[in-house]
């Protein structure tokens, strides 16, 4: 399950997501796997048979998808991994309570291991957006996050950490937030080599 806001869902050909990108990867490399979500992309590919099952949700802070991750998981099933993208993102962006959010991404956890105990969650330590947006105190915000999820991947085996916060630069961003082509794809080679790890 790819969950999260626009950076999961995308908006071709405005910018893109990682998850097509990251699929392909998965094939070419012999893996079989199934995307699952609520969510269904409906964009144009050039190969058809891209799984395009997700949970992103354009605007979404985590107070949302708390809101509505039980009854996503009911309608798809139990996830054996999630991929939990730029938690915190938009709250971030429309500068809600960090603790609240902090603890929100505690409780979605907890309810995605509700369903499937042994569910593994790859949490990002996302990217920033474009260096002309980035003040000081939301390049703070983004560290206390990073660190956020440093230390929550060390405290359960069945949480782990990916860093795409560093080296991702303005060339991996179709405008102030979200991925182009490049971007999506050194965001999918990240996922990539966390998830052969896994399977």
């Amino acid at each position: 399950m790819c969950l999260g806001a626009s950076r999961v869902e995308g908006n071709r050909p405005m910018f893109e997501s990682f998850r097509y990108d990251l699929w392909t990867n998965l094939k070419r490399g012999g893996y079989s796997v199934d995307f699952i979500g609520s969510n269904y992309d409906n964009s144009d590919y050039v190969n058809y048979d891209f799984d395009r099952d997700h949970e992103g949700h354009k605007g979404y802070t985590s107070t949302r998808i708390l809101k509505n991750i039980n009854n996503w998981i009911s309608v798809s099933g139990a996830p054996d991994i999630v991929l939990f993208s730029s938690p915190l993102g938009n709250d971030i962006l429309s500068k809600q309570d960090f603790n609240k959010g902090v603890n929100n991404i505690k409780s979605i956890i907890k309810i995605i291991h509700s369903h499937n105990n042994k569910s593994i969650i790859i949490i990002e330590q996302p990217a920033t957006c474009s260096s002309d947006l980035m003040t000081d105190d939301l390049e703070n915000t983004f560290e206390r996050l990073n660190k956020f999820v440093y230390e929550l991947a060390k405290s359960d085996e069945r949480i782990i950490s990916i860093d795409i916060y560093s080296g991702f630069k303005d060339v991996h961003l179709s405008d102030g937030v979200h991925y182009n082509k490049l971007g999506a794809g050194l965001v999918a080679e990240r996922y990539y080599n966390a998830l052969i790890k896994l399977l």
